[in-house]
């Protein structure tokens, strides 16, 4: 999987925000997302560690690719941003996503995996802990 990608000068960070195929493994449970199975309004906003009121950005462009949902985010700024900017740049954030998951079943390759057939993106966060290693 790729890394982020940082420019500092533009303030941005670039990277998937979830591969298509690998397991994760969370809390609550193991997932694995199929190919196009993601959904997504015009704006997804990038926050911290999945809370709502810690936006540091906005997505400028969601591309779906066979490897995973390809993300561009403008960070903001402000303390915030310039600190998430930071971060993610020392290679210490990764991206993982927020959805609502709307088909899902066993994976036929694993039941004890949920297999995401159709979810709505609600957002991507920068995270020290992703639940795809590879995302940071």
């Amino acid at each position: 999987m790729a890394a982020l990608t940082v420019d500092l000068g533009a303030r941005t960070i670039s990277g998937l925000a979830v591969p298509y195929g690998p397991v994760g493994v969370d809390a609550r449970r193991r997932r694995r997302y199929q190919r196009d199975c993601l959904r997504w309004l015009a704006r997804v906003p990038l926050l911290e560690e999945h809370v709502q009121s810690a936006r540091v950005g906005w997505t400028l462009r969601l591309v779906d690719i066979p490897a995973g949902l390809l993300a561009l985010f403008a960070v903001d700024r402000g303390r915030r941003g310039d600190r998430a900017l930071a971060a993610a740049a020392e290679g210490w954030l990764g991206l993982s996503v927020g959805v609502d998951v709307v088909e899902a079943g066993p994976d036929p390759a694993d039941a004890s995996v949920q297999l995401v057939a159709l979810a709505y993106l609600t957002e991507v966060s920068l995270t020290r802990t992703p639940i795809f290693g590879g995302s940071r």
